[in-house]
């Protein structure tokens, strides 16, 4: 349900900062989080630049932007505004950004969502009361090539691998086969070995790829009649691999259409 009501608000009450200096600040850690990462170097030039791109858009109320996905994706040269909004929630899954939803009051009908560009969390020597290191801004370098490895594994137990959570699922759904979950994954595996020896795609989004492609393989079973299920979810997860490179061809090939401004 959406809360907000975009044309009824003040927009300062969800800016996160005082003033340009803290944005700053905060994006500029908000950096070394992604490239810390383990987001393919792919994702995390997507990411920096769309970062960027927020922050210089989020002036008049320090942290806070409101452009329509369209506007985004038209800025970057992109064709699907969805494709903006797949970003903004990989932002969202690294705590760099908040995603509100919102609606116009003369229809009740979503509108534009607002993005807030969270505070960064102060390293640990900053929390000992160190000077923290100087890494200069961010600004003069957004695709620098050094990372820092920050371990970020606070986890009491270790999750499901990929690989335990496709089989369970196969499990579920047929659990008289015991060689089905191998065959269906060994699908997978031949689907994605080339892609995944390449910095250009990012291994989550396969594996959700071939999620997604398991989930309607097995809806597909209960509308008809399907003899090789194998078969049949290979011809799903090659469709769906084929339409992630496009739009991976689409991102990487078209620049922004004028330069961001360096601050």
């Amino acid at each position: 349900m959406i809360n907000i009501v975009f044309d009824k608000i003040q927009k300062s009450d969800f800016a996160k900062f005082k003033d340009m200096d803290g944005l700053r600040i905060a994006v500029n850690k908000h950096v070394r989080t992604i490239e810390a990462s383990e987001l393919s170097a792919a994702w995390k030039r997507k990411l920096i630049r769309l970062l960027d791109y927020l922050r210089d858009i989020s002036r008049n109320y320090p942290g806070l932007s409101f452009r329509s996905q369209r506007k985004i994706a038209a800025d970057f040269g992109v064709k699907k505004p969805d494709t903006i909004g797949v970003w903004l929630k990989k932002l969202a899954s690294l705590g760099i950004v908040n995603i509100l939803p919102t609606k116009r009051s003369s229809t009740m009908q979503q509108t534009v969502n607002l993005v807030q560009i969270m505070p960064a969390e102060p390293a640990e020597n900053e929390k000992r009361g160190q000077a923290p290191a100087e890494n200069g801004e961010h600004e003069d370098n957004i695709f620098s090539k050094t990372s820092t490895n920050i371990n970020t594994n606070t986890y009491p137990a270790e999750p499901l691998t990929f690989y335990q959570r496709f089989k369970s699922f196969v499990k579920n759904v047929n659990s008289q086969d015991e060689t089905l979950a191998s065959r269906m994954y060994g699908v997978y595996r031949g689907q994605t070995a080339a892609l995944l020896k390449s910095d250009a795609y990012d291994k989550e989004d396969l594996e959700n790829i071939a999620m997604s492609a398991l989930h309607a393989a097995v809806m597909a079973t209960k509308s008809r009649r399907i003899r090789n299920l194998p078969g049949f979810f290979n011809g799903v997860i090659s469709r769906m691999i084929d339409s992630y490179i496009d739009d991976i061809i689409e991102q990487e090939s078209v620049p922004l259409t004028a330069p961001l401004p360096v601050w």
